[in-house]
């Protein structure tokens, strides 16, 4: 028994060395094919970049050696001998099947298996096993391999139009990438320096993927220039445009939360309602807020003071932060809004309701409304008999200065007008100084009155509609520079509120 399992480890033994033979000159056969397989593929890239523009071909072709290789790997695994194959293929060099039927019989122990054993023993004792299997590639593979590396060596090393391209295609788009951080940067930038509201950061945000997709289909030093400008352009624009809406939204805001004071209920709620929107619009959530919070006050009752001064506080920064945006774009803000005066005249502002309080005509030369009066009268011809600075320009038309209790009672020779100015032309004076101009005084003799510098004018008759909205400006803009009481002011908006009608 134990000479039977000594016999039997001495066959598997040399078994064993003709199998690791065997699978060492298999490995290297398929790992050659794995080689020639990369330095093929490698080739065949390397060609292709020489009419097609690609990046580092010769990197791309240098990877293609490792699935490769990676493969024949794999293919050993699955080809590799065993010990009946290493058997059949010792026997095939001479020993005419003793190996294979000694392995077969490895387990018996009959006469005819021990000797046939001993006799298989026998033979492989003088058996060389290096002699019968070489570790020698094959020649020809090793040929063909060298031709393929020396074919990869060559098409690397020839200069090729494609390839050129393929270099300036790439530092394009190394250029592109930093391009677009810079971009990103400067949105960046834009929505911490300045106000915006999220619509107008979602519009930035789109000028900025639109510069992106430029910017990665761009093919030359020219087109990444050309899509930084056009960006530029396009938020410079943008943000000009944006900056101004927010800063008039904000008067607006300013302006409806003065009048919240003034206003009956329904007008109040009216007026919050603007002030929301524009606050949204200007981007001020703290006014927002505010305007929600006086609402529901206003809902459950009275309107408090804390909540209006609330409302201008918010309205106040709002038009400050406005203000400041502009001036850190370097645009000059709009002299029609304003937050020194507190009484800009924007569009989309909610007037409070009431009696219009009466003043001279609104074609009337000097511009400014009278504190009293009828709208109706107040015309050309008419003298008062309290303060008043007149002069007497062509047949009989007189400037007037401020009216005292006598305003109306002069000559019927005037024109009344009616304020609506419906289809109505009115005269526009074009201003000159006069410092000398004489009054005129019934019948009695010519005397002279120093009341301050005066005016002569001389104009055109034109549209009433066309020009009283630059009178309501101007007498708006007058109003920053007078004494006139607040309350006074109040009566003299409302009258314009209503001539605009």
């Amino acid at each position: 028994m134990q000479e039977r399992e000594n016999e039997t480890n001495r066959l598997l033994e040399f078994i064993d060395r003709v199998k690791k033979r065997l699978n060492l000159n298999l490995f290297a056969d398929m790992l050659i094919y794995g080689l020639i397989g990369g330095f093929a593929g490698w080739t065949a890239v390397n060609v292709f970049s020489l009419f097609v523009p690609v990046y580092n071909a010769e990197k791309y072709g240098a990877y293609l050696i490792i699935p490769c290789a990676i493969a024949a790997v794999v293919l050993f695994f699955l080809k590799r001998f065993g010990r009946r194959e290493a058997a059949l293929k010792a026997d095939l060099t001479g020993l005419k099947e003793r190996v294979t039927t000694a392995y077969e019989n490895r387990g018996k122990d009959d006469t005819f298996s021990r000797i046939q054993r001993a006799d298989a023993l026998r033979t492989i004792s003088r058996y060389d096993i290096k002699q019968n299997f070489p570790f020698r590639p094959g020649m020809k593979k090793i040929a063909v391999l060298l031709a393929l590396v020396l074919a990869v060596v060559t098409t690397m090393l020839i200069p090729s139009s494609a390839r050129a391209k393929a270099q300036t295609q790439h530092g394009v788009k190394v250029e592109a990438e930093k391009v677009k951080d810079k971009l990103e940067e400067k949105v960046k930038e834009l929505k911490d320096t300045y106000h915006l509201t999220e619509e107008q950061m979602k519009e930035l945000d789109e000028l900025l993927e639109q510069a992106k997709k430029e910017l990665k289909d761009a093919l030359t030093e020219e087109d990444l220039t050309r899509a930084e400008e056009r960006f530029a352009a396009k938020a410079d624009q943008k943000l000009k445009k944006d900056l101004e809406e927010n800063h008039a939204n904000a008067g607006e805001a300013q302006k409806n939360v003065s009048l919240l004071e003034k206003q009956t209920d329904s007008e109040k709620q009216a007026s919050l309602e603007a002030i929301k929107q524009q606050a949204e619009n200007a981007g001020n959530m703290e006014l927002k807020n505010a305007a929600e919070q006086a609402e529901r006050e206003l809902k459950d009752g009275q309107l408090s003071e804390e909540a209006l001064q609330n409302l201008r506080e918010a309205a106040q920064n709002g038009v400050q932060n406005a203000e400041q945006d502009l001036e850190n774009a370097g645009i000059k803000p709009n002299n029609g809004t304003s937050s020194s005066s507190g009484n800009p005249v924007p569009s989309g502002t909610v007037e409070p309701s009431g009696t219009p309080a009466p003043t001279g005509d609104p074609a009337d030369p000097s511009g400014a409304p009278s504190p009293t009066g009828d709208p109706s009268q107040g015309q050309q011809g008419q003298q008062g008999q309290g303060q008043q600075g007149q002069g007497q320009q062509g047949q009989g038309q007189q400037g007037q200065g401020q009216q005292g209790p006598g305003w109306n009672q002069g000559s019927d020779k005037g024109n009344e007008k009616d304020p609506s100015g419906k289809g109505e032309r009115v005269f526009v004076p074009n201003q000159k100084s006069d410092e000398t101009l004489h009054g005129k005084n019934g019948e009695g003799e010519e005397s002279q009155t120093q009341t301050g510098q005066s005016f002569t004018w001389e104009g055109n008759y034109v549209d009433y509609g066309t020009v009283i909205g630059d009178y309501t400006r101007k007498a708006y803009e007058d109003l920053n520079d007078t004494d006139v009481p607040p309350s006074m002011q109040e009566l003299i908006k409302d009258y314009f509120t209503e001539i605009n009608k």
